[in-house]
């Protein structure tokens, strides 16, 4: 008789989520990637849109003075202030090319394609299922008529890197859950923070 999947998988079973011989794991690693990049690699020829003029103007306005943002975070004149201050450090290194806000966006995006492998590998405690769920993501930023032409410009950034910032902080905290352990202070206080920057 068969365990249901959730009761299986809940107690994060030290061996649960990678069993696989390590090559299938690359092989689907980079199967993923590929595919992601052949997808979406056009974008990085894409120019700003109005939308992210907007918001570099904003950010070269604010300047610097935006990491105070990270810290006060009932100041309505800090909104966003970890996507303000990619916007001003990248404009301050690159200026008005476009390429390196689009790679970054990319780069961004494929790291949250992994870690949504990775989170849904330890959820359902098989690495081949968390695959099926990274072409799910995978699929919704490659979807251009969707994603880049609607409303896929930089501006975007600040969604999809509160995506990354909160999903790590729930892969940590399913790391440090794994085998029943219970996180300690190290592990609260960094999933804390990321969920805050998010």
């Amino acid at each position: 008789m068969s365990v249901p999947l959730m009761r299986r998988t809940a107690s994060f079973d030290h061996q649960s989520p990678v069993s696989e011989h390590s090559a299938g794991l690359a092989l689907r690693g980079f199967a993923l990637i590929g595919a992601f990049w052949f997808l979406t690699a056009d974008y990085l020829l894409v120019y700003f849109s109005s939308d992210d003029l907007m918001n570099l103007f904003q950010s070269v306005g604010k300047g610097w003075d935006q990491l105070r943002g990270l810290i006060l975070f009932g100041s309505s004149d800090y909104v966003r202030p970890v996507g303000g201050l990619l916007y001003l450090g990248l404009y301050s290194l690159f200026g008005l090319h476009s390429l390196p806000f689009k790679l970054l966006m990319l780069l961004v995006l494929t790291v949250n394609l992994l870690l949504a492998w990775r989170i849904a590998a330890l959820l359902f405690g098989d690495s081949r299922l968390g695959a099926l769920v990274a072409l799910l993501v995978l699929y919704h930023p490659s979807e251009k008529l969707d994603v880049w032409y609607n409303f896929g410009n930089f501006a975007t950034i600040y969604d999809i890197v509160c995506f990354t910032l909160m999903y790590a902080a729930f892969w940590i905290w399913l790391e440090a859950r794994r085998g029943g352990r219970v996180p300690g202070l190290t592990v609260v206080l960094g999933v804390a923070a990321l969920q805050i920057l998010a």
